[in-house]
């Protein structure tokens, strides 16, 4: 009788196996399959490289160049004070502050982004278990002349995304489109050694050429530095313009800042006063009235009282006694009203 209740048992199971492996691999086998398949792939973004800011005449400004980067992987390090002792050594940081980090059972935690080649090539030799070097798509930006026009340029974030200034305007152009790196991985999430893989490249980023003239540039800050230091202002602003296509050849904004080490800096100094600051015309402001006047049919020869006060709002404005103004004329043209006014 139980020979009988175990043969019906087994016939049972073995029914019940049968449908299930017809089920998985005939009925749905498509589906699992594919199931599977997507759970052994795993596909990451390729950032593409950023575009560079040039001056009118080709010469870099600011430049993305490789950059590399050190992460740990706690679980694999079995001495975490000694290992951040060794590595304080190299990258120079605190090790009271690279232990905690190291310590635990995690699988990655970024140490240090973008480190100097040295220091990468010192942490290849040192080969501490645990700790990895790796290259980073996303390079390190280089301001080619240091603050050259660094109000005007702007920074980047550690991933190069465009914080301020022309890198802030123009980083949907400068940062390209990424691309797609799809790979098998193992249960554990590690690639599959000699699997094939499947790449949609990134695209760079396109290059952004401006009407700055890098050694007119250079010769204005100098210029509005000297007068900025010489009269013990706050800040200071000069504009070169070519005045027959209104170009810019040169636009130079004090305090200025390291756009590398821009977090240096009080948030000040990354404003570009040039044209983010309002200001009084003042005196230049006659060109736009003596054109107006012109465009009205007034002769350039027409004379006009010469008065050297007004009365605005119940106060008196005289003109200034810098000896520019033409002294016994009691009348003048709209070319006196320009140069000496």
């Amino acid at each position: 009788m139980r020979a009988k209740w175990f043969f019906a048992i087994l016939v049972v199971l073995g029914a019940y196996l049968s449908w299930r492996l017809f089920d998985v691999q005939v009925l749905n086998g498509k589906v699992y399959a594919r199931d599977a398949l997507l759970q052994q792939r795993e596909t990451l973004d390729v950032p593409g490289r950023r575009g560079s800011i040039l001056d009118r005449n080709g010469i870099v400004l600011a430049a993305s160049q490789p950059s590399e980067s050190v992460f740990a992987v706690p679980a694999d390090i079995k001495d975490p004070a000694a290992a951040a002792q060794s590595l304080s050594a190299i990258l120079r940081i605190p090790a009271v502050h690279l232990e905690p980090l190291l310590t635990g059972k995690g699988e990655f935690v970024w140490l240090a982004r973008k480190i100097p080649p040295g220091e990468a090539r010192a942490l290849r030799e040192a080969a501490i278990p645990g700790i990895n070097v790796i290259h980073e798509e996303t390079g390190q930006r280089v301001a080619a002349n240091g603050t050259l026009a660094s109000p005007i340029l702007g920074f980047v974030g550690i991933d190069e995304n465009g914080l301020s200034g022309l890198e802030y305007a123009f980083d949907r152009l400068l940062r390209g489109e990424p691309g797609k790196m799809t790979m098998e991985t193992d249960h554990f999430g590690d690639p599959i050694p000699f699997a094939p893989e499947a790449a949609v490249p990134a695209r760079p980023g396109i290059s952004l050429q401006l009407t700055i003239d890098r050694y007119l540039q250079f010769v204005t800050e100098q210029a509005l530095e000297e007068q900025v230091r010489k009269w013990h202002a706050r800040s200071g602003t000069a504009i070169v313009l070519v005045p027959d296509s209104g170009a810019i050849v040169a636009m130079a904004s004090l305090p200025d800042f390291d756009p590398g080490a821009y977090w240096r800096a009080k948030p000040i100094a990354w404003r570009d006063h040039a044209v983010e600051d309002s200001y009084e015309p003042g005196s230049t402001f006659k060109l736009i009235t003596a054109a107006a006047a012109l465009e009205k049919g007034i002769p350039p020869h027409a004379l006009f009282p010469a008065h050297d006060e007004i009365e605005v709002g119940g106060h008196v404005i005289h003109n200034a006694e810098d000896g520019f103004m033409a002294s016994g004329k009691r009348y003048e043209t709209i070319d006196d009203i320009i140069a000496y006014s």
